[in-house]
Formats: C-alpha cells, sequence, structure tokens
C-alpha cells in the first residue's frame, strides 16, 4: 500500500457528480487497497472526491489564492481528507502521483494540504494519430489504453471526430486519390446535416460517424477528458449540391496536383449557408453537449475560406462576399473578416449549449490576412500555431545542429522559445485570449511510421521552454501513438513530469523511470540507450516529405 495514503480506509465520491470520480474511487481502491469506496447521497466520513464546482466541492477546504489549475491533496492521520481538482482530468492524474513515488512529500506533509498548480491549464493532443487520424485502423489499438495514458500524463481534452469507416464517403473520380484527404479532421457535415444538405451523405455514414464520436467523448469523460474537435473547415460539398443551388457556390479549394476535378465550398456569408453552419454546430452540440472547443484548419484537404491569399489556385470565391474589383488590401480585409464572421458565427451556436465553448484557428495559412485576423480574436476564439512570431508558413527557428535548415518550429527539432515571445503573449492575454502552442511528442508529422522513439530530454527542454515562457496552454501534434505497443517509452512520462513536478531534474526523472523499469543494476544502461537514441536522433536532418509525414504519404519504403 502506498504509505501515503495507507491511513485511508474509505473512499466515498458524489453519486451525481462528474463521472471521473468514480473512476478514481476504482482506481483508489486498486492501488492504495482501500477496503470500501461508495457514492452516498451526503458527504460522509473518510477520503471524499470531487472536481471544482461538484456537489461536494467546498472552496473553503482550500487556499484562497488558487491559481487557474490546481490539484489540491489533503489526508490528516486518521485517513479523513479530500482530493480536489480544477479540471476532472488533474483528479485522475492526482491519484496517480500520489500512489506511484512520483512525489518527494511524506504522510505528514500530506496532512497539512499539498496544492500542485500543473504547468498547462489546458493540455490536449492535436491531430491525434491513432485514435482519430490517419492511422485510426491501426491494428491492436485499444482505445481505452491510451485514453486513460492521456489522462495519467496530465492532458485535459481529447479529440473525438475521427470517422467510422476505412474511407470517408466523398465523391471522385476514378483517376485520383484527393477524395481520400477527407479521412482525416474530417468537416461537421460528415457527423450531422442541416436541412440544406439532407440526403447529400447517406444516413447510415453519418450516424456511424457520429456513435464514434460519442463513445470516444464517454471514453474521456470516464477518464476526466473534455472533448474537443479538429475539423478542416469550411470543408467543400460535391458538385451536384452546386448545380442545384449555383447561388451558393463559393470559393475553390482543392489541390490542383492533386485533385483532377474542381472542388468549392460554400459562400460562406450567404444567410442560407450561414444558417446551414449554424445548423451542423447545434446538432454537434445536442449529440456531445460537453464539447469544449472547436479547432479549424483550413486552406487544404477540401477546406478553404474564401477570397484568403493562400487558396492553392489563388484568391477566389462567390460574388456574395466581394461584388467588384478591389485593392488587394482591401480583399485581404475583406477576407480577413469573413473568417472571423465565419469563427464567430460557430462559436456563438456552441455557445448555446456550453457558454465556455471556444473556437481555435491555426494561423499560418493566413499571411496576408494576419493582422486582421489577430485583432479580431477574443470572446471566445483564439489562435493555434507552433510559434508566436509565426507568419504564413515562415517559421523563425532553426535545427539544433544544422543551423542552415529554418522551419523548425513545432518539430522535435524546436527545443526553445525566443523571449519575445513572452510579449506577444502578453498582448494576446490582455487582448482576451489564450494562444495554444503546439509542440512534437512523438513520431506524428516527424518520424512516421515508427514509434516509441525516445527523445526524452529534447522533449523536457521543449516542453519546459514553454512553460518558463508563460505558455499554459499546449497541443501535442499527432497524439502519443500507440501506447499499448510502446509501454516502455519514456517520453509520457516527460510530459507527466513537466506537467507535474517541474522542477524535478530530467537526470531525476529517468534515472527514477529507468528504476522502475529496468531495477537499480540495469538502470543506468537504460539510461544510456535513450540518450545514445536520441543523440543520433538530434543530428538527423529535416527532410520535408521524406522523414515526416512523407515518407508514409509518399510510401518511401516501397519505391525504387
Amino acid at each position: 500500500m502506498p504509505a501515503l495514503l495507507r491511513a485511508v480506509h474509505a473512499v466515498s465520491y458524489p453519486s451525481t457528480g462528474h463521472p471521473v470520480t468514480a473512476t478514481v474511487a476504482s482506481l483508489l481502491q486498486r492501488k492504495a487497497r482501500i477496503p470500501t469506496a461508495s457514492a452516498p447521497t451526503k458527504s460522509p466520513s473518510g477520503l471524499r472526491l470531487d472536481v471544482a464546482g461538484g456537489p461536494w466541492y467546498d472552496a473553503a477546504d482550500l487556499p484562497s489564492d488558487l491559481p487557474s489549475a490546481w490539484m489540491w491533496a489533503r489526508v490528516s492521520e486518521d485517513g479523513n481528507g479530500n482530493l480536489y481538482a480544477s479540471q476532472p482530468a488533474f483528479l485522475y492524474a492526482l491519484v496517480h502521483l500520489l500512489t506511484e513515488g512520483a512525489l518527494d512529500i511524506s504522510p505528514a506533509d500530506l496532512a497539512d494540504g499539498l496544492l500542485i498548480e500543473p504547468s498547462f491549464a489546458f493540455h490536449r493532443p492535436l491531430y491525434d494519430q491513432v485514435l482519430t487520424q490517419v492511422a485510426r485502423t491501426t491494428r491492436g489499438f485499444d482505445a481505452e489504453v491510451y485514453v486513460e495514458r492521456l489522462a495519467r500524463s496530465g492532458f485535459t481534452h481529447v479529440e473525438v471526430n475521427g470517422l467510422a469507416f476505412h474511407i470517408p464517403f466523398e465523391p471522385g473520380v476514378p483517376t485520383e486519390y484527393y477524395n481520400q484527404f477527407y479521412t482525416y479532421c474530417p468537416g461537421l457535415n460528415h457527423f450531422v446535416d442541416s436541412p440544406l444538405t439532407r440526403g447529400i451523405y447517406p444516413a447510415e455514414y453519418l450516424q456511424a460517424n457520429l456513435n464514434r464520436v460519442k463513445k470516444t467523448a464517454a471514453l474521456g469523460r470516464k477518464y476526466g477528458l473534455k472533448p474537443g474537435l479538429l475539423c478542416f473547415e469550411p470543408r467543400s460539398l460535391p458538385e451536384h449540391f452546386f448545380q442545384r443551388y449555383p447561388m451558393l457556390r463559393g470559393a475553390r479549394i482543392d489541390h490542383p496536383f492533386r485533385s483532377h476535378h474542381p472542388r468549392y465550398t460554400l459562400a460562406q456569408d450567404h444567410p442560407v449557408s450561414r444558417t446551414h453552419y449554424a445548423d451542423l454546430m447545434r446538432a454537434m452540440m445536442e449529440a456531445v453537449p460537453d464539447l469544449d472547443y472547436l479547432s479549424v484548419w483550413s486552406n487544404d484537404s477540401g477546406a478553404g475560406f474564401e477570397h484568403t491569399s493562400s487558396l492553392y489556385v489563388g484568391r477566389n470565391g462567390g460574388p456574395y462576399m466581394i461584388r467588384e474589383w478591389r485593392e488587394h488590401d482591401q480583399i485581404a480585409e475583406t477576407a480577413g473578416q469573413g473568417v472571423l464572421r465565419w469563427l464567430r458565427l460557430m462559436q456563438e451556436a456552441a455557445a448555446e449549449t456550453n457558454p465556455d465553448f471556444e473556437v481555435l484557428l491555426r494561423v499560418e495559412p493566413f499571411k496576408v490576412e494576419h493582422e486582421t485576423l489577430l485583432a479580431g480574436m477574443g470572446d471566445g476564439l483564439s489562435i493555434e500555431a507552433p510559434s508566436l512570431l509565426v507568419r504564413g508558413y515562415d517559421l523563425p527557428y532553426h535545427h539544433p545542429e544544422y543551423p542552415e535548415q529554418v522551419s523548425a518550429a513545432g518539430s522535435i527539432y524546436h527545443l526553445a522559445m525566443d523571449e519575445s515571445e513572452a510579449d506577444l503573449l502578453d498582448e494576446h492575454r490582455a487582448q482576451g485570449f489564450e494562444p495554444r502552442i503546439h509542440y512534437a511528442a512523438g513520431a506524428g508529422f516527424n518520424l512516421e511510421p515508427l514509434m516509441g522513439v525516445p527523445f526524452p530530454r529534447m522533449l523536457h527542454a521543449k516542453l519546459s521552454a514553454l512553460r518558463t515562457t508563460g505558455f499554459r496552454a499546449a497541443s501535442a501534434i499527432g497524439g502519443l501513438m500507440n501506447v499499448g505497443q510502446t509501454p516502455y517509452w519514456p517520453n509520457p512520462e516527460i510530459i507527466r513530469a513537466v506537467q507535474f513536478t517541474p522542477d524535478v531534474p530530467v537526470d531525476d526523472v529517468l534515472r527514477r523511470l529507468a528504476r522502475q523499469w529496468a531495477g537499480d543494476e540495469q538502470a543506468d544502461a537504460l539510461v544510456e540507450a535513450w540518450d545514445a537514441v536520441e543523440e543520433g536522433l538530434r543530428f538527423m536532418p529535416i527532410v520535408p516529405l521524406y522523414s515526416n509525414l512523407g515518407f508514409v504519404w509518399y510510401r518511401a519504403w516501397v519505391r525504387p
């Protein structure tokens, strides 16, 4: 039995509380060998569990100057006390910290009360490769094992919009592969429909996809993770739709090298289109009322905003937004304002169900519209990027061993943050929004299709740099891949260490982990092996489309 909880003989949780409290009670019974766990109608003696705002939560039990994100544990010598957390997933992570020897505290310290401030109040996988995206049909993947590991490692959210089918139901032509691009970051119209689009996609297809969303959200809820969406939007609609409604044709948004026939999205500002988009968002919220965010990627894979400068075929769109010739900067301003109107429409529709709902925009595609978009953020709208210094796809960070290689931002080789990032962060917060910064946790977008490649020191350096710069919202690009098949991969433990015990040196984290996995005699050898792999990895140059996602995409292994 863990020494910190030796005196606890009973644990209880509110019967009407968040589902994670029941999960945590069961976990405590198993890991701390607590005889009884119950859900009485009122708070009894013993160890009580709840999350902020829950039926048993009592702010008087905690310090008065709480940070925005926190975990609280107080357990007296007779086994009474409470475990609270600001977010449900932190309650689950707290029990693991208390029962696995990850905290350097005594029972006396716990009796006085322990307050932990996580480094990142918002922490989610982004483009979760195996759970929801291109690798979601991976053999041997256990979704529950994966989601549990997210919560244990200090994540707060889970991405839920993955298709139920191996391939998307999206029309194409026999000579092209472009319709397969719709398999990742699927748009809202692959889960729900509106009166405008009813019948375009089979009802059975939509229902199966939506059922998967609900199932993934429920699994995340069990471990305290809040559900969120990552969509390429606004997505195209089939050509036969525009033959019926030509006045709703918006921008051509396909990639002319890969798409063998044009694809168009709706005229996003048309009142009929706006009603349609709001209907889609409300339908998603009805299915999953606790959806927390919509992350919008655009300008690729069958999606794009009208008249933006980075559309593959050039600026274009319907006449409903721009009706006459204008100067370039006027068009850029109009296009940027159009993007903001669409984002605001989706945020307001979702906020009818969840007032805290946010819409996040990945800003790299909008170099010319950048300033207009930034000026419109706040009140539920925010941005995400690998750096606040980004302008278009110009990323101002270099490979650590090859300075001539630029655009390393967001990759495994992005190890530090420029001092000017902190000033920009303060400006954005003063405007009322919290930027999301993404980092590379593993192979996703970097070393595909490999899994479990260790680079713990590089990862620790990057996450520590995000923390010391002041960022409070982080996203792990690609997610953690298939952790059920990589049980001795150190990277998730590094993420947990920076999230909950950031002042512990990385050497100490690795030694503790190596002793736990390999025993005292072999611990040093395991750390040396991790270091050897990481040194080789550190000197690997970035070769776009051949050493990262394109290695799989272009099937480099099977080419002559």
